[in-house]
Parts: C-alpha cells; structure tokens; sequence
C-alpha cells in the first residue's frame, strides 16, 4: 500500500508534495524517495481536522471483515465500546478532543484554537513549512 507524503530528498530531488511511498518505507521521520530511491527526511503536514474520523467496522486499528469477527472482538473484550456517529458517546468524545485541542492552543499563547487555525493558515499561505522550521531550530541550537 502507498501513502501520500511530504519528503525533502537530499541526492538532488529536491522536496516532492504528496509523493507516493510505500508504507513499508517509512521510518522514523524518513521515506524511500520514489525518484531516486535513496533515503529522504519525511514532513508531516498540518493537520486541518480536529475530532473523531469514522470507519466503518474499525476499532482501534482493527477492521472486521464479518460480523462474527466484530462479536468476537468485542466479546475478548468487554469494556470496548463502538462509537457511533451521533451518539452522546460519540459526543462526549468529540467534546473531550475540542477541549484538549482548546486547552493546547491557550498554552501556546493563542486565544482560542480558531485563532491557533487562522495563524497556521496564513503563515503556510505565505509560504511557512512547519517542519522546516523546527528543523532549523534544532540546527542553530546544535551550535551553541
């Protein structure tokens, strides 16, 4: 299977967006550059979603081919439960991740998470990378 992903190829590629690597080329922070096939650094993008993604028949990784195997899962493990869309536990979830991400975005010295979002937003409009730029802070902190 093969994933989308951001890499900076140091053997002359250059930086590729949503270059197709094999999963089973990632590894720690790096990826197999498709043009060359060398080792490249692999950039995580923004994340633009904040809440719960649904699947259907998945949990925690697992993905149920039948419904034997869904009962089965569930009963080897009993305090499991599946969160349907809609739901108040779906809601309580959802309500939980909104406050963390609320909580992390005041502690970064934003006013609200909407505000942290419309910051991130401009600065990659004009051209910021996120990863460059701890990147680069590692680098002059090496320095020191």
């Amino acid at each position: 299977m093969k994933i989308s992903v951001d890499i900076l190829c140091y053997n002359g590629c250059g930086y590729q967006e949503d270059a197709l690597v094999p999963t089973t080329s990632l590894r720690d922070g790096f990826a197999i550059c498709p043009r060359c096939g060398e080792w490249a650094r692999r950039f995580f993008g923004y994340a633009g979603k904040i809440g719960v993604i649904f699947t259907p028949r998945t949990y925690g990784g697992e993905t149920f081919a039948s419904n034997e195997e869904e009962r089965q899962f569930y009963k080897d493990n009993p305090g499991t439960v599946a969160l349907v869309k809609g739901s108040t536990d779906e809601r309580k979830v959802a309500d939980r991740i909104r406050e963390r991400a609320e909580a992390s975005a005041k502690a970064q010295g934003f006013n609200d998470l909407d505000h942290r979002t419309s910051y991130y937003k401009t600065e990659m409009a004009k051209g910021w990378n996120p990863s460059q730029a701890r990147i680069d802070k590692r680098a002059r902190n090496k320095g020191r």
